[in-house]
């Protein structure tokens, strides 16, 4: 059975990052991309790290530096697994095939669940082996310092994939109950996200008293995220005290909670599983119209209406690309909200007429101005629909040139979507911006300025796209996560804070000036 298991894994793992595109060339390419992309990732987590540990040790807890890396690691965990579960566990092609085959329920699980963990390594190696072996290395741990800390990370994430995969499998036992698979997946996502958002609104608004006299303690900041989760402390003692018996429970916690998941998860795993499966489109028929069948609505319009459906029709569309557009900007915003309200409601000040005060000052208004574009631009980089634009299509992407439309007018209407989807992200940020934070509208008009005739240039992005297009696939994952192309508007949104960056808070720009630039 464990080699059936450990096959399992490796055609989990495997299938995941292959595709179906055999091109010597594009893979030496899309592995040279990779080196470079990790090499980038390898030298910021470095520069960070040695910046966080600075801050640390001038605050004369360096130790603080290992709760806060194992409690990210944590949290991230449960994040991404909460996210790539869904995928890996419900919505892969090869359960259809695996499902009448002899394997027991047992297998299949610890197969999935492995592969998840796989995914968590792998993060680990850039979120955990590199912000501790910077630790070790700037204050001289000693040679086992690495011992313990390789197996830290081990079984580190194993509770947490556990606790996100059991949520997972418990919202898709409801699944052969509903009619509509992608809201299927689209409620399972809201859910999940909401729950990380708790979270952190749980965390952010903790006894601040018992937090300060918590810091000041040698392991301080372990003791306060052991509260939420257990774990991270006995991992912080293994490596802050170098004590065997935290090491001892963390190994046989793992093991225990790993070994009772697979036990009693099989029925519920395989419960959704087939109702994932077998349960409806959603799609309904209609009763034919005779009288309006055949009135058309504009080439244009419906030929954006067609992009548009297809985006939110294709389950892994809609999670992958639409969904984090739309949570991850209210999500960000309201955590920040309550801990900034919180913590000067602990100094006996009122956030919105401080707020309020501070916009009388022109200086501090050109300021907000700058930071709320900031932030407007940090919020498009979740947008990828133009960087799949034509990928998405798969090898129906030939018969753009065969449609009687201007080929120019279907990329036209083709970056149509992202465009809608980046203002939309504009205008929710700056909607946030007012009722959050009480920002007068005289600088959200200013910003919306300045930041909607970048949303033409999020949308050809799809040249990119256009270049090279990723149309020889099998599966939607391959065009939105094994696909480089998504980390263009990672770069553009970079590019564009860069620039406001340089243009607001060095060259001093004032608004006006700004705007009409």
């Amino acid at each position: 059975m464990l080699n059936r298991i450990y096959r399992l894994t490796w055609l989990f793992v495997k299938t995941s990052f292959t595709s179906t595109n055999r091109s010597s060339r594009k893979k030496i390419w899309r592995i040279l991309a990779y080196i470079v992309l990790y090499t980038y990732v390898v030298v910021m987590m470095g520069i960070f790290s040695k910046y966080l540990y600075g801050l640390t040790e001038s605050m004369r807890q360096p130790q603080m530096f290992v709760g806060l890396i194992l409690a990210m690691n944590v949290m991230l965990t449960l994040f991404t697994t909460l996210i790539a579960s869904l995928n890996i566990l419900y919505f892969s092609d090869d359960n259809a095939a695996l499902l009448p085959m002899p394997i027991r329920p047992m297998e299949m699980v610890s197969g999935r669940i492995n592969a998840l963990l796989v995914y968590e390594y792998l993060e680990e190696t850039l979120l955990g082996i590199i912000p501790l072996g910077m630790y070790a290395i700037l204050s001289g741990q000693p040679w086992y310092f690495w011992i313990l800390m390789i197996l830290v990370l081990l079984f580190l994430p194993v509770i947490p994939v556990v606790i996100a995969s059991l949520l997972i499998m418990f919202l898709m036992s409801f699944s052969g109950k509903m009619r509509n698979k992608k809201v299927v997946q689209a409620v399972t996502t809201v859910i999940s996200l909401v729950l990380v958002m708790g979270i952190s609104m749980t965390m952010s608004m903790s006894n601040s008293d018992q937090t300060i006299l918590d810091l000041i303690k040698p392991n301080g900041m372990a003791n306060i995220f052991s509260r939420y989760f257990p774990t991270i402390g006995l991992a912080a003692d293994t490596l802050n005290k170098f004590a065997v018996l935290p090491l001892i429970l963390l190994i046989l916690l793992s093991i225990i909670v790993y070994g009772l998941m697979i036990i009693f998860s099989q029925n519920l795993y395989y419960k959704g599983m087939v109702g994932s499966l077998f349960s409806s489109s959603g799609i309904s028929k209609k009763k034919l119209n005779e009288q309006t069948a055949y009135k058309s609505k504009g080439t244009a319009a419906t030929y954006i209406l067609k992009e548009i459906k297809m985006y939110y029709r294709k389950p892994t569309f809609l999670v992958q690309l639409l969904l984090p557009c739309v949570i991850m900007p209210v999500f960000m915003a309201v955590v920040f909200y309550i801990s900034m309200n919180r913590a000067m409601g602990e100094e006996g000040m009122v956030l919105m007429d401080e707020l309020v005060s501070l916009y009388k000052d022109p200086s501090v208004s050109r300021y907000v101005f700058y930071i709320g574009l900031l932030v407007m631009f940090f919020s498009t980089m979740y947008s990828f629909l133009s960087s799949v634009a034509i990928s998405k299509d798969g090898r129906d992407a030939v018969f753009m040139k065969t449609i009687p439309v201007p080929f120019y007018k279907q990329l036209i209407y083709k970056a149509v979507p992202d465009i809608a989807m980046t203002l939309f992200i504009f205008l929710l940020v700056a909607v946030l911006m007012i009722f959050l934070f009480r920002i007068p509208l005289n600088l959200i008009l200013a910003m919306m300025a300045v930041a909607v005739p970048f949303s033409v240039l999020h949308g050809a992005i799809l040249l990119f796209d256009l270049k090279n297009p990723k149309l020889e696939w099998s599966n939607e994952l391959e065009v939105c996560k094994n696909n480089m192309r998504t980390l263009i508007p990672v770069g553009v949104g970079m590019g564009n804070l860069a620039l406001i960056a340089v243009l607001g808070f060095w060259a001093g720009l004032s608004i006006p000036v700004m705007t009409a630039l």
